[in-house]
């Protein structure tokens, strides 16, 4: 029997009619909804779908819902008690509210500013629902046993229960299981080749690109190859406009280098071979498929449409691992073909989901690990290693900044490099610094700037056209210093022993293709009052003397090796000169010109690679090369020391001005004539023969202007010493700096002589110590390193560098169990530094733990998947455990990551697996030496 109310006129109301079902029934709807949006946050076309139910229901129920909800507090709710009807007056309250506030965000949108108007209308919502659904149990308790109302009041709170149940469930899942895509992790197999980089191997649709797709089908890459939607309207206008000044912009086939060097890859290589390239240069022609036509036969619209644009890199989903080489997984956005289309409604119905929740679009287009692990998802394209089928050999770093930064203080993950950051600095805190946008997502108006400009260096590119560069000053001078440190005169040599130009002793080790430097210690026979003269009057300098000058270049704030970006595009060199008040020039290296090539006597730094006819290689990331020539980067927080001699003429005037420059200029080979169709002068000779120098193809070497990066200039006249040294006065970090330079080039008596200096001037100076015992442990002098940390003030002995060392000073006395104990002290305080992590595993190693030993060395390969070390003893705790097939696939990786081509050489006589000392390993290393036992 239908339940039948009076109204206040004595007039009948039909509360079970259609109409009062509809409304009540859309009511629940919404509620059910409104908590799937709550515990849901998907870009899939199910959620938006349901933004717009929301919204549709919202506007179909405000006026009826509103109507009914007040009439039934007018009569109806009189029924029950006093508790029921006062829920239900704030109810109706709140409800207003929420209906008011849903408004709002319907005109304004719900960006970050409204993020407190749009909980507020959530909030409030749900606190309406459950004060009305109470309301009306409460009135259906005092008519009958079972009503209308009191069937409303149990659906009511069952939809309601569920409504909370979903946001609560999906927060306790994503609680619990942590989504791995959310951080960059180096999990899973560790592929050997590029075949193994995809699951497919080379039957994948983009091999030889480690680059894929969620779905690993082709996509419809429209959204990928324009980035002016994204700042349309009120959307990303700042940062779209800093992007299309950027050189991520320019870094596909609009760019002369890289169109010339695609096309001599598939040129020598085939067609697929440009999936290589195109998985981090031109990912919308790569994941579309049409990157299998060939340059030679694209118009320069199409070039245009396949630039890198902001869904490059914001689309990525995931970063497989740190191996670089494009090795991420990307996706299409639900909603993104809305965004692209030439309709502009729907471009107005993308734009309007966007703003009503823009949390699934935030969530899609910004993954954590983009701010959280900049340097990991960088490495995605800012590291690259060449191996077959473009290279023959060995494999040629084409990109190493992920390395070094990885390697560097600044990421603290090595506990052995120079220097010490208070925070860890990724990419994004340097080339992505903070600036002021009027973004609408972002209510502070603070954006990452998307310029992507080398920061505060001056700098000026190619593409640049014509414009000067910055002003360097004290900016620059955060990034790298010159420093004359010492000048004196050596009175003992002789006319004979000095050449008329005098190649420099240069610090670091210069690789030739003949050989390498060794990574051994040899002491030099210097004595202690050579190395502690700084002599700066000129009457010490007698007229046909030798004068000696030590020069310093220090890498500052700089967190990669420098020259970064593709070896061989860029170039940096030192320029010293030596003149007297009159202009008469007694010394003078490192001139150069535009357009011309560099004094082959300055200290340089740098990359060239040469091909099978030992021709320069200029082809980005040095594609073609088979040969080192030299490889020489100034790394991060190390200081470089340059030491030159020139002898004084009978001539000389009687004051003396020396200077030194550190200048920098890019490099690489542009078309003579660039041609809409793109003919041989720009994609070179056919065929696999074809020539990997440039020249060869009609191109011409172009050097961009040349950029003075750090100044120094010492006037000797005739003042005391003294007071001249005032102008340049020992400082305990400048001689620690002076230590370090002598320290790189294997000149360890000097440098252990310059920290001893150091400590006098201040003996708090505690990374001085540091160092002291770093000179003693590559001497194999292990009691001595020890005595020399116990120097250390007592206030910082438990500083975890100090205690690093002192671990290896103990391992190095066969100490083995203490050695162990603070290793796994450290690493506990910090369990992601691969250099506590080697050096542990290999103390277990030592103490015949091999499983321990095997943990450790699989823990490196977590941040570190291609670190030879790790490789070389997981294939010998393998063989301990008697897993030969996994033993040999780790001495397949060793192989691999050990013969990269612009590696150290250390002594053939050392026994790897009993006498090694990882931290002595630079950057790379050559392990050519070490055979592997199979006995083992």
């Amino acid at each position: 029997m239908d339940l039948e109310f009076k109204s206040a006129d004595g007039s009948p109301e039909i509360v079970n009619s259609k109409y009062y079902k509809a409304i009540f029934g859309g009511f629940l709807l919404l509620l059910i909804n409104a908590g799937y949006l709550a515990g849901a946050s998907s870009s899939s076309i199910f959620y938006y779908a349901n933004i717009v139910l929301h919204i549709v229901l919202g506007l179909l129920l405000i006026v009826p819902l509103y109507t009914k909800v007040r009439h039934f507090i007018k009569t109806d709710m009189l029924i029950g008690k006093t508790f029921g009807e006062t829920v239900g007056r704030v109810g109706y309250l709140a409800m207003q509210f929420s209906f008011w506030t849903g408004i709002y965000l319907l005109i304004v949108g719900n960006v970050s500013g409204e993020g407190h108007v749009f909980f507020a209308h959530a909030i409030t919502g749900f606190f309406a629902a459950m004060c009305l659904i109470s309301s009306i149990r409460r009135a259906a308790y005092n008519v009958s046993v079972e009503n209308t109302y009191w069937r409303a009041g149990r659906w009511g709170l069952t939809i309601f229960v569920i409504s909370l149940v979903i946001p609560l469930f999906s927060f306790m899942i994503h609680s619990a299981f942590v989504d791995d895509s959310d951080s960059i992790q180096n999990e899973g197999i560790i592929p050997s080749s590029l075949e193994e980089a995809n699951d497919e191997g080379d039957e994948s649709l983009f091999y030889p690109s480690p680059a894929e797709t969620e779905p690993k089908k082709l996509l419809d890459t429209r959204f990928m190859q324009e980035s002016q939607s994204c700042g349309r309207v009120d959307c990303h206008i700042d940062i779209a406009r800093q992007f299309a000044d950027s050189r991520h912009n320019t870094s596909s086939l609009d760019h002369p280098l890289y169109l010339a060097t695609f096309s001599y890859v598939q040129n020598r290589f085939g067609d697929d071979a440009g999936k290589f390239c195109a998985g981090c240069h031109t990912p919308a022609q790569l994941f579309d498929g049409s990157v299998n036509q060939a340059t030679l036969r694209m118009s320069a619209q199409e070039r245009h449409m396949a630039k890198f644009s902001c869904a490059s890199c914001h689309a990525i989903q995931s970063v497989k691992n740190t191996l670089g080489n494009g090795a991420y997984i990307l996706d299409k956005p639900a909603i993104a073909n809305l965004s692209i289309s030439k309709n502009e409604k729907l471009n107005k119905l993308h734009d309007f989901l966007v703003f009503a929740d823009p949390d699934p679009h935030r969530e899609f287009m910004f993954q954590p690990f983009m701010k959280k692990q900049s340097g990991e998802f960088c490495s995605a394209c800012h590291k690259l290693t060449l191996e077959k089928p473009f290279v023959q050999k060995s494999p040629v770093p084409g990109l190493t900044n992920y390395d070094y930064w990885a390697g560097s203080s600044f990421a603290r993950q090595d506990i052995k490099a120079f220097g010490s950051i208070q925070d860890d600095r990724g990419c994004v805190d340097c080339h992505m610094p903070d600036t002021r946008g009027s973004e609408p997502g972002n209510s502070k108006a603070i954006v990452s700037s998307h310029s992507f400009k080398m920061p505060k260096a001056g700098i000026v590119d190619f593409m640049d056209a014509g414009a000067a560069a910055d002003s360097l000053g004290e900016n620059t001078k955060r990034l790298f210093e010159v420093e004359i440190f010492a000048v004196r005169p050596q009175l003992a040599a002789s006319r004979a022993s000095l050449p008329e130009h005098t190649q420099p002793q240069f610090a670091n080790a210069v690789i030739s293709s003949a050989g390498a430097t060794s990574g051994t210690s040899q002491l030099s026979k210097k004595s202690g009052h050579d190395l502690a003269t700084r002599i700066f009057d000129r009457s010490s300098f007698r007229a046909g003397s030798v004068v000696e000058v030590d020069v310093l270049i220090k890498s500052g704030n700089i967190g990669h090796a420098f020259p970064a970006g593709s070896p061989g595009a860029s170039e940096a060199w030192l320029e010293i000169a030596a003149t007297d008040e009159q202009g008469n020039i007694f010394y003078h290296i490192g001139s150069a010109l535009d357009d011309k090539d560099i004094d082959p006597n300055a200290p340089y730094f740098g990359v060239q690679f040469l091909d099978n006819e030992n021709q320069p290689v200029f082809w980005a990331h040095g594609i073609g090369a088979e040969k080192v020539e030299r490889f020489n980067l100034l790394i991060p927080n190390a200081v470089y020391l340059s030491q030159h001699k020139f002898r004084l003429p009978e001539e000389a005037g009687r004051k003396l001005h020396i200077s030194a420059k550190l200048h920098y200029r890019k490099r690489t080979f542009f078309a003579a004539a660039a041609t809409d169709s793109h003919d041989e002068t720009n994609g070179g000779t056919h065929g696999k023969d074809a020539s990997s120098n440039g020249a060869a193809h009609g191109l011409t070497l172009k050097y961009g202007p040349i950029t003075t990066l750090s100044t120094d200039e010492l006037h000797i006249g005739h003042q005391s010493n003294k007071s001249a040294l005032k102008q340049r006065p020992d400082s305990a970090q400048v001689w620690n700096d002076y230590g370090i330079g002598f320290l790189l080039q294997n000149e360890l008596l000097q440098a252990r002589m310059a920290f001893e200096h150091a400590v006098q001037l201040q003996p708090e100076l505690t990374e001085a110590y540091v160092n002291i015992s770093r000179t003693f442990l590559l001497t194999g002098e292990h009691m001595e390193a020890q005595k020399a940390l116990e120097r250390v003030p007592e206030t910082d002995r438990d500083l975890p560098k100090v205690q690093f060392f002192l671990a290896l000073a103990h391992k190095g006395q066969g100490d083995f169990d203490t050695a162990k104990d603070i290793l796994s002290k450290l690493r506990k305080d910090i369990p992601e530094d691969r250099a506590i992590l080697n050096e542990l595993g290999h103390t277990y190693y030592l103490l015949d733990s091999y499983i321990a030993a095997h943990r450790m060395f699989r823990a490196v390969t977590r941040f570190a998947p291609d670190d030879p070390i790790a490789h070389y003893f997981l294939s010998h705790t393998f063989r301990k455990q008697k897993k030969l097939e996994k033993a040999a696939f780790e001495e397949k990786l060793f192989a691999k990551y050990s013969k990269r081509m612009n590696q150290y050489v250390v002594s053939p006589s050392l026994e790897l697996e009993k006498a090694y000392q990882p931290w002595q390993i630079l950057p790379w290393m050559n392990y050519d030496n070490y055979a592997f036992s199979q006995s083992q």
